[in-house]
């Protein structure tokens, strides 16, 4: 008698940020199969999609902010026909429909610039105030999108200091950039 295993669906679940989104995939009864963060571009959505696929055939995706980070993910996620299931309240999804596409705006490449800009400006104020290896850390596989393992061989850290390292710079950015939008 032949076993054959069926490749089983996955499903992935995404923290959105400004410029980076953080991956997660889960087998089919919930077990963790890998963490990874991509860039918030439509490059970084496919590196997303693609590495999710590698685990299995990729059922759905939860993404939390499609109202505001995660809007153009949820979109890219539609129309590659993977189900994108919004977090938030029930109408999350109803708005994730009806926002208009940001490439298809005029003002999209000015909102691009910009946030590029806050981002800039929150890293030069967040930069020296954490440790440098947690810096290199968070730089290598947030915006380079280095393989977390590789990032913590070649920093000497291990798998869990790397994440924590990342999560922690994650959060002083976003309460920089918080704070900027916040003062006007």
């Amino acid at each position: 008698m032949t076993i054959v295993e069926a490749t089983r669906p996955v499903t992935g679940g995404v923290d959105t940020h400004l410029h980076v989104h953080v991956a997660a995939t889960l087998d089919s009864i919930g077990g963790l199969l890998g963490v990874e963060s991509f860039p918030t571009t439509p490059a970084g959505y496919r590196k997303l999609l693609g590495w999710m696929g590698s685990f299995g055939p990729v059922e759905r995706v939860g993404v939390e902010g499609t109202g505001a980070y995660g809007a153009g993910l949820a979109r890219f996620l539609q129309r590659r026909g993977t189900q994108a299931q919004g977090s938030g309240d029930t109408a999350a999804n109803q708005r994730l429909s009806e926002e208009p596409d940001p490439a298809a705006e005029p003002e999209a490449a000015w909102e691009e610039e910009y946030h590029k800009h806050v981002f800039r400006l929150a890293c030069e104020r967040v930069r020296p105030v954490v440790a440098a290896a947690t810096w290199d850390a968070f730089w290598r596989t947030a915006v380079e999108g280095q393989e977390t393992s590789a990032v913590a061989r070649t920093l000497g850290m291990s798998v869990g200091a790397v994440y924590v390292a990342k999560s922690r710079v994650l959060t002083r950015l976003t309460e920089e950039i918080r704070g900027m939008e916040a003062d006007g």
